[in-house]
């Protein structure tokens, strides 16, 4: 089937569909994962042809699930893939961050497999993440070529949180507290069990290892400049140093004068993504 090109004007305003095109709809999607069901929602854009695709992976617990960004992403064109990690929102399992890799390379699968069905461009295969869902996303895009291009907001680093309670007791405490707040909405886990699992897969979960899988893949990189959850100089920039010292022609990095979630600059990042996938 022919590309659906994508109309970055609509990210924005209304989009409209005649009657003999196919029409935007929102799918609820159960993906049989590790642990049981992966619930998923996918927004199914309108227009006829195979559509460029995002893998949209959001952050810790997920009170922001980047729904705007699902919605002016389909409106443009883009079919849009959210989806919860096990022990979230109702996914079956515990929850784990090296679950949630695992979790996120299931639901990849999945549209590779549906590509004919859903109508997705396999050649246009793209990935969204932020916060904890950027440290998932890292992860991910570092291992599967399969996606073509990666947009990572505001990562996580599991080890730089490490590190930092290391130092100061009281970040520590805050940290716990904040994990703690975080787990209320999670199953089969505790503040204690991530630090445990931090501590045990150190090595594996620290991102800055990734910058040679990472070197010749087309990846923008966004920080934000009033972030106190993962300030970029603690979580950001040793993936940076990583990067530079390695040949990265496809790679960009911009920094954004707002806070975690972008919410002075939410129009822009939506907009600047949607523009570094289609160019």
């Amino acid at each position: 089937m022919a590309q659906y090109p994508v109309h970055n004007e609509y990210l924005w305003k209304d989009s409209s569909f005649s009657k003999e095109e196919k029409q935007p709809a929102i799918l609820g999607i159960q993906i049989e994962g590790p642990q049981g069901r992966i619930f998923s929602t996918f927004f199914q854009a309108g227009g006829d042809g195979d559509h460029a695709t995002i893998l949209l992976c959001h952050g810790f617990p997920g009170n922001d699930r980047m729904l705007d960004a699902a919605q002016a992403f389909q409106r443009a064109g883009f079919h849009v893939m959210t989806f919860h990690y096990s022990g979230s929102w109702g996914s079956d399992g515990s929850y784990r961050m090296v679950n949630c890799i695992a979790v996120t390379n299931r639901v990849l699968d999945y549209l590779l497999q549906h590509a004919e069905e859903l109508g997705i461009d396999s050649d246009r295969l793209y990935l969204y993440g932020h916060s904890l869902g950027g440290f998932v996303a890292l992860h991910v895009f570092s291992q599967r070529k399969e996606l073509k291009k990666g947009v990572i907001v505001s990562p996580a680093n599991p080890a730089a949180l490490l590190q930092e309670g290391q130092k100061d007791r009281q970040a520590a405490k805050e940290i716990l507290e904040e994990m703690e707040d975080g787990c209320r909405w999670l199953s089969g886990v505790q503040a204690k069990d991530l630090v445990d699992e931090i501590k045990r897969n150190y090595d594996k979960l620290e991102f800055t290892h990734l910058a040679e899988d990472l070197a010749d893949r087309p990846l923008f990189l966004a920080g934000a400049l009033e972030d106190v959850v993962t300030p970029p100089a603690q979580h950001i920039q040793p993936v940076l140093s990583a990067l530079d010292r390695i040949p990265h022609p496809q790679f960009r990095y911009e920094t954004f004068q707002t806070d975690h979630h972008y919410l002075t600059s939410r129009i822009s990042i939506i907009s600047k993504a949607a523009e570094f996938y289609e160019k």
